[in-house]
């Protein structure tokens, strides 16, 4: 199986390094890294240069998560797609574990595993210990944690570019009403970390916002057309 791994990148120079070479460092190796510079304006765009041919670096202005992704499915060729956030990391062998997976039921659209979290090394000690991190992995309901067909993807659509602080979980919303079909394996297979930067940190009314009005999309398309009243 041809795994498309997509990263999306605006700013984070700290981490996108260490972030990628979780990605090469996996056995079997991806068959494409794709990462898109969503506009930079520190180095890390000089840092994904700096893998040269193990990558593909696309820059555009800055357009967010969603448009900065779907920029990169469009390049993809890969049987699978994959997806990393420039400040996470996978775990040995998440890519051999998640094809192994999808490949034994030819009726799954994805796989997704679990995910541990993590405090950056960098985060001041005082941001630190006021986090609630959690003891045991939890379900990773998230980009980072699946491995999806680039056929189910391509049917269940691309991620929403207005959903900037909730684009995967707009995303996973509207696959759930389009009949996704998933798998939870229960290994590790990313860790999240935490940090200064952390886009919903950053941003909570945003992002907030954003989860609101993707529940309430979800739940409109649950109730369907409403009957006129005459």
């Amino acid at each position: 199986m041809r795994v498309s791994v997509l990263l999306a990148c605006w700013n984070a120079a700290s981490y996108v390094g260490e972030a990628v070479q979780s990605v090469l460092d996996q056995r079997p190796a991806p068959f494409e890294v794709i990462a898109v510079d969503d506009g930079s304006t520190d180095r890390s765009a000089a840092i994904l240069a700096g893998f040269g041919a193990r990558l593909v670096l696309i820059r555009q202005a800055n357009s967010g998560v969603g448009a900065a992704l779907n920029r990169a499915v469009a390049e993809a060729t890969g049987d699978a797609l994959a997806f990393i956030d420039a400040d996470d990391l996978w775990t040995p062998g998440k890519l051999a574990r998640q094809i192994e997976a999808l490949a034994a039921d030819p009726e799954l659209d994805a796989v997704f595993g679990f995910m541990e979290t993590f405090a950056s090394p960098d985060l001041p000690p005082d941001q630190r210990s006021r986090l609630r991190i959690p003891e045991r992995a939890e379900p990773a309901f998230t980009k980072n944690g699946m491995l999806i067909r680039s056929a189910a993807f391509n049917r269940l659509g691309g991620f929403d570019p207005e959903r900037r602080n909730a684009d995967f979980f707009a995303w996973y919303a509207r696959a759930v009403g389009e009949g996704f079909r998933w798998r939870l394996q229960p290994d590790v297979v990313c860790r999240r970390r935490l940090h200064s930067q952390n886009m919903g940190r950053l941003d909570r009314e945003r992002q907030r916002r954003d989860y609101l009005l993707t529940m309430k999309a979800f739940l409109d398309a649950r109730r369907g057309p409403r009957a006129r009243v005459s």
